[in-house]
């Protein structure tokens, strides 16, 4: 019954922050939402900023194992590029909203940057990743596969295009009055003119 009731209180939760962000979302909110005493929620987590960060660590870390898995595969490079554009996209896909809540925490929330910095950026087996990653980049330069390019500079304009399209794309649903079935059109869209410009801009 707790360890059903925690994980209730962490799924309600991640709702909550994603759709309204970390300030705007109050232990008396997700208590309300839950069906539970808000007392339970200082209990499992004892402060907002314990719970949210226990889920931004789950989200990041999701995300960041997924989009370097496939650069690190043993499949052809342009194979590599298509999965892990596919991967991320299919995640932002299925949470829509979280691009612009992780946006905002990041670009708004200093303590958030520096709470990422430390978890992650200097953790040791993300840092082995990316060396790993990076590994992979410069083996197919030196292959002639892929023209020069500087890893960080890869995988940010992967991160950025695709993050893009999903945090544009209220305005573009409201502004060209587009039907739910025409943004489903336009997404899948966005997904292939994200793969052909990566992989055609990679040509040595």
């Amino acid at each position: 019954m707790k360890e059903n009731l925690e994980q209730k209180i962490l799924d309600v939760a991640e709702q909550l922050f994603i759709a309204n962000g970390f300030t705007r979302t109050s232990t008396t909110d997700i208590a309300r939402h839950v069906g539970c005493n808000q007392a339970l929620i200082h209990y499992y987590f004892r402060t907002k900023e314990n719970l949210f960060q226990q889920i931004f660590v789950q989200k990041f870390e999701h995300t960041l194992t997924r989009l370097l898995e496939p650069l690190t595969s043993e499949l052809p490079f342009d194979e590599k590029i298509t999965n892990c554009i596919n991967i991320y996209f299919n995640l932002l896909q299925d949470n829509r909203q979280l691009p612009t809540c992780i946006i905002n925490e990041l670009a708004f929330n200093p303590e958030r940057r520096e709470f990422i910095r430390n978890n992650f950026i200097k953790n040791q087996i993300r840092q082995q990743a990316y060396y790993r990653y990076c590994e992979t980049i410069e083996h197919e330069i030196q292959q002639g596969n892929i023209r020069p390019v500087q890893p960080f500079d890869l995988i940010l304009n992967i991160i950025s295009l695709c993050l893009f399209t999903f945090i544009t794309l209220p305005i573009y649903t409201d502004l060209l009055e587009r039907t739910p079935q025409q943004v489903e059109e336009y997404i899948n869209h966005r997904r292939q003119e994200i793969i052909t410009q990566i992989t055609t801009s990679l040509r040595p």
